[in-house]
């Protein structure tokens, strides 16, 4: 990608993965930035931990303070989860085009001979619209359950697959 073309083209978080892996850029990586799917990876290892060692009320609670319904998450530095919209992709872009400046990672620009674009000039009476894709606290409560359930459900698996090995291995030192 040519670096006058990176307005044009990097228009969400998702864009701006797909370049960083194009390029090899570990910026978001480095950042901790990571998908809803990697995120569930990490947090059915965590329940599965927390399930042997807290009580339903601190599984509940620590369940209930994971952010859902992003498209990517991170981890801030008190390890609590930060959740990131597509249209959140500003506050990484800044480092993702200096690693690129830094690695020489562009494609070198063509010269275009006699072709020259207008520049996009807004209408000043329209007003900007703002997207804001907020949740309302219904539709985050359902899909808190939902993602909950689903990872309780998990550690549990993996405990009562372990319980049952367990009970095995005494039946045959009993037995």
């Amino acid at each position: 990608m040519r670096r006058s073309e990176f307005d044009d083209e990097v228009r969400s978080l998702s864009d701006l993965f797909d370049l960083c892996i194009e390029v090899d850029c570990p910026v978001l990586n480095e950042a901790g930035l990571m998908d809803e799917d990697y995120r569930d990876e990490i947090l059915c290892d965590e329940a599965v931990e927390r399930a042997r060692n807290d009580t339903w009320d601190q599984l509940r609670d620590w369940l209930c303070d994971i952010p859902t319904g992003y498209a990517y998450y991170m981890r801030d530095d008190w390890g609590d989860w930060i959740g990131y919209g597509e249209n959140e992709y500003h506050d990484f872009v800044e480092d993702v085009m200096e690693w690129m400046d830094n690695n020489d990672a562009w494609d070198p620009e063509e010269e275009e001979e006699g072709v020259e674009e207008e520049a996009y000039d807004a209408d000043p009476e329209e007003p900007e619209e703002e997207c804001d894709f907020e949740y309302d606290d219904a539709l985050c409560l359902d899909d808190l359950v939902a993602d909950s359930v689903s990872i309780v459900t998990s550690a549990f698996q993996v405990l009562k697959s372990e319980r049952a090995e367990e009970d095995k291995q005494f039946e045959m030192l009993v037995f």
